[in-house]
């Protein structure tokens, strides 16, 4: 993973009292579902998030496909936390999930998808529910895109 791709982690501070501005659904990769993000890089997943207990751990997880646009072919750094709080977002199926996800070659590809679109099926994991974020940075962008977990 380049070093480039490791700024600062700087999640939105907000989400007290119960509310979480979650990041809006784009229609920009409709052919594999729901997906929220600004892009280039999009999460498809529920909105809310549900997550499940997970193989005898704390961490409860849930799937969570990752989607680049046509236009974006680099390497991609994925962490994350809780909004406002002190809650991680964990990555992957170990008993212990790893802090961060990085996303090179695509390990799968939909039907109907575009030429030069790119995916990674993983699972995203969390302690509790409640509002977190998760940081995509890129070799040209960095986005947030903030979900609802809830158990």
């Amino acid at each position: 993973m380049p070093a480039s791709l490791r700024r600062p982690l700087e999640l939105p501070t907000g989400g007290s009292g119960g509310s979480c501005a979650v990041s809006g659904a784009t229609s920009a990769v409709s052919y594999v579902g729901p997906a929220v993000g600004p892009g280039p890089v999009y999460a498809a997943q529920p909105t809310p998030f549900a997550v499940t207990s997970f193989i005898d751990s704390v961490w409860d997880g849930g799937n969570v496909t990752w989607v680049a646009a046509p236009g974006y072919s680099g390497p991609v750094l994925i962490r994350g936390g809780e909004v406002g709080g002190s809650g991680s977002v964990g990555f992957g199926e170990g008993h212990v999930p790893e802090d961060e996800l990085q996303l090179l070659v695509p390990s799968t590809q939909s039907s109907g998808e575009p030429a030069g679109a790119r995916e990674w099926p993983s699972f995203t994991r969390v302690r509790s529910a409640g509002c977190y974020a998760y940081q995509v940075d890129g070799t040209n962008f960095t986005e947030l895109i903030v979900f609802q977990a809830t158990a």
